[in-house]
């Protein structure tokens, strides 16, 4: 018996998607007595979707195991009692209900720092705080710890100030989907739709998440944007990709995130993150001399994330050992941050995966040649060199034939530039980086 069991879960589990499964199959026990199969539901909503969705294709099931006709009758959690109504169910309260209290107040634009990195953003973002709709949905993505979140959450704030008397959520979008859940699991759908449709800002954040096989929450984001959209209410989204490359997403979401405007914040450039490290620094009230900080800035690069943690541990050292901040210290304090993992990548072996990638030989890297086919793949094995070794633009010039610290920072900048409007060159940076760390 128990294998059957275990055969009409897998038949389920093809049936419905994940969401469905996890939601009003996964809590459920069956069981069979004397002709009647015994199905324990949690509560009545869950027992009403079992009704319409699952009974058929179980009895279905078990007709075609036992050659017979079985007939079915529900318990609540085990026993056999009267079922709650709708009406006694749990209270569901969409994050919607909650929206006064989820924008961190200290998230502004006041605090967050510009650059060419994040320019187009942060122009777009500021208008939406305006009130300006003609962009819309405005869709920013890049990778993780760039500042995604504080600026979709500047715009919160900034629009609660300049329109106080409207509504604004900001959801991440993992408690958009465990909004739908318990709304289908407590039969509270309307109330959802309701609380969501009255908004006249919503700021999703990591819309990644919606992709893959979440159905139902994929439909209801789709309604609910249309919804909002049509009554031309703002709608802002981040995500860690561009729209086309969220896994298994509906082409019409995809469609609707390309239609608005999407913006892609890229690594933050030298200046700005020299800019980055003065400001965390003087706000962890510590002084950093212009050595530090370009020391800190040459060698941390990936992301905002890592530079704030770069300045606190300067700072916790200089606490621990009551001395000032030198650059030896410094260079101890972020140690693990830029020694080990980048002393095991150098020149050679980025030339060698860049060259293998775009099919052309290593030495055309470092040659005169300037043609496109070898400028282009010139110009991003230089920009990995500058973010995933230690080398500074000296010797990163002197390893691509002698070229002088200007033309290093010309072909950084190039990619920088190039990033920003080409998600598909951005992705080629990201595959040459993990072939590389390989």
């Amino acid at each position: 018996m128990e294998n059957f069991w275990q055969d009409c879960w897998k038949v389920l589990r093809t049936h419905f998607d994940a969401e469905a499964y996890d939601a009003f199959i996964k809590p459920v026990a069956l069981n069979i007595e004397n002709d009647t199969l015994y199905i324990t539901a949690p509560n009545k909503a869950t027992e009403r979707w079992l009704r319409s969705n699952v009974e058929p294709l179980l009895l279905q099931l078990i007709k075609t195991e036992f050659n017979k006709t079985f007939t079915t009758s529900y318990r609540l959690n085990g026993h056999a009692v009267a079922l709650p109504e709708a009406s006694e169910a749990p209270a569901f309260i969409p994050a919607a209900e909650k929206s006064n209290s989820n924008l961190p107040k200290q998230r502004t634009f006041d605090n967050f720092i510009p650059g060419r990195a994040n320019e187009i953003p942060l122009i777009a973002a500021k208008n939406i705080a305006k009130g300006d709709n003609t962009v819309n949905p405005l869709f920013i993505y890049g990778s993780t710890g760039l500042g995604k979140t504080h600026l979709i959450q500047a715009i919160g704030n900034e629009y609660r100030k300049n329109f106080p008397q409207r509504r604004v959520l900001y959801i991440n979008a993992r408690s958009f989907l465990n909004d739908v859940v318990n709304a289908y699991r407590l039969n509270q759908q309307d109330k959802f739709k309701q609380r969501y449709q009255k908004l006249d800002l919503l700021i999703v954040d990591d819309i990644q998440y919606i992709g893959g096989d979440k159905i139902r929450t994929q439909e209801e984001f789709f309604f609910l944007f249309n919804t909002l959209y049509e009554e031309n209410k703002s709608i802002v989204i981040s995500c860690d990709r561009a729209p086309s490359k969220i896994k298994d997403l509906p082409q019409r979401l995809t469609t609707r995130f390309n239609a608005g405007l999407p913006t892609h914040i890229t690594p933050p450039e030298f200046e700005l993150r020299t800019e980055i490290v003065r400001q965390k620094a003087q706000t962890q009230g510590i002084k950093l001399k212009n050595d530090i900080v370009y020391f800190i800035a040459e060698h941390v690069k990936s992301n905002v994330r890592e530079l704030e943690g770069a300045v606190n541990r300067i700072r916790a050292m200089v606490q621990y050992q009551k001395a000032e901040p030198t650059l030896a210290l410094c260079r101890d304090a972020i140690a693990d941050l830029i020694g080990h993992a980048n002393t095991l990548i150098h020149a050679d072996m980025i030339k060698e995966k860049v060259a293998h990638y775009y099919h052309i030989r290593t030495s055309d890297l470092s040659s005169q040649k300037r043609h496109r086919a070898i400028a282009i793949p010139r110009h991003i094995a230089v920009y990995l060199c500058r973010q995933m070794t230690n080398m500074s633009l000296p010797e990163i010039g002197r390893s691509f034939g002698k070229r002088n610290h200007t033309t290093v920072l010309h072909s950084c900048r190039w990619v920088e530039e190039s990033i920003k409007n080409n998600p598909n060159l951005w992705e080629e940076i990201k595959n040459l980086e993990i072939s590389i760390k390989d």
